[in-house]
């Protein structure tokens, strides 16, 4: 009995000494994890503030480089007007004789049969 007695006595010291142990490890495992909260704290601020800066940049040059399609728009059509505008004085001359020319001898024909 009382050998009994004395193996439940070591084996409630056992737990109670794995306890404690565990309760110190966690202790020390939370006190170290606290200790690097700030630094993550700031560290997450930081990285908000530099991505609130790029978003500003990533805006800028997205209104840039529309800025940048619009003047070359505007430039490419003046660039080429000249060269349509020229193409269609060249053309439409000529086209306009050539119908006018029909047109009018369209008239003429159509005055000859009334004539006879």
């Amino acid at each position: 009995m009382m050998r009994t007695r004395d193996e439940m006595r070591m084996t409630i010291d056992a737990y109670r000494t794995l306890y404690n142990s565990s309760v110190t490890f966690g202790i020390k495992k939370q006190l170290k994890a606290e200790e690097g909260l700030p630094d993550l704290v700031a560290s997450a601020e930081q990285l908000e503030a530099e991505k609130a800066a790029q978003e500003h940049e990533l805006q800028e040059l997205r209104s840039k480089v529309s800025i940048t399609y619009r003047t070359q728009d505007i430039s490419l059509s003046h660039r080429t007007r000249p060269y349509f505008l020229h193409v269609l004085t060249s053309f439409l001359p000529p086209t306009s004789l050539t119908l006018t020319t029909k047109a009018g001898a369209g008239r003429e024909t159509r005055d000859r049969a009334q004539v006879c």
